[in-house]
């Protein structure tokens, strides 16, 4: 049947034993099919060149409905790898934080020493070593 192709055509695909199982005669298998292209938006006498503007058509709508707001990058550009995004707005500039750093009257404690006792089994000072 050629109905079937134009269907195709317009990028719809049917499972036709569902959509014309119970037809009895090959007329109503038409009427049905002919009613199948009215609902995809074909109007007047299919023809193959009219089902590829349709299908164009609905691959557009199908497209700008899909588009979503919250998906739009906004107008900053792509953020890039080598800084770490700041929720707060822009950072300090890297050398600001060295200045700062040696600027400061302020002795900042240093850290504590590693804490070995968990190796006292392992490594002993008073150990022979061969």
């Amino acid at each position: 049947m050629r109905l079937k192709r134009y269907i195709r055509a317009c990028g719809a695909h049917r499972n036709y034993k569902k959509l014309l199982g119970s037809c009895c005669s090959h007329k109503e298998r038409l009427s049905i099919l002919r009613a199948e292209l009215e609902a995809l938006g074909m109007k007047g006498t299919p023809s193959l060149g009219k089902c590829r503007a349709l299908k164009e058509q609905r691959e557009e709508a199908a497209e700008v409905a899909s588009l979503d707001v919250a998906n739009i990058i906004s107008g900053s550009g792509r953020p890039r790898r080598r800084t770490a995004w700041n929720p707060l707005g822009e950072a300090a500039p890297p050398g600001e934080l060295y200045r700062r750093t040696l600027d400061s009257d302020e002795e900042r404690p240093r850290p504590a020493p590693p804490d070995w006792s968990h190796m006292r089994g392992i490594i002993s000072s008073d150990g022979e070593s061969n």
